[in-house]
């Protein structure tokens, strides 16, 4: 398993444009949806999305505001072995 310090893992984060953020719907199931990131922001760990204040995915969040982003990036991009 590689360590990464939190500088070279936002320089790999920052390279991934998009993630599927999960959320809790009101009925309970999980939900999911692709998100982008801000290219243009300087990443520095922390991440940013932008949705409309009356989304359903806004109104997941208000009544849960835990998440789960699952990211993808290239093959071996964490210094994890090249998969097939």
């Amino acid at each position: 398993m590689s360590v990464l310090s939190l500088a070279e893992l936002s320089k790999k984060m920052a390279k991934l444009d998009f993630t599927m953020m999960a959320t809790r719907s009101s009925n309970g199931t999980m939900t999911a949806r692709p998100m982008s990131n801000n290219g243009d922001v300087e990443y520095q760990g922390d991440s940013y999305f932008f949705a409309y204040n009356n989304s359903r995915k806004i109104a997941d969040l208000r009544a849960d505001p835990h998440v789960t982003l699952s990211y993808t990036g290239a093959v071996g991009m964490l210094g994890g072995p090249h998969c097939l």
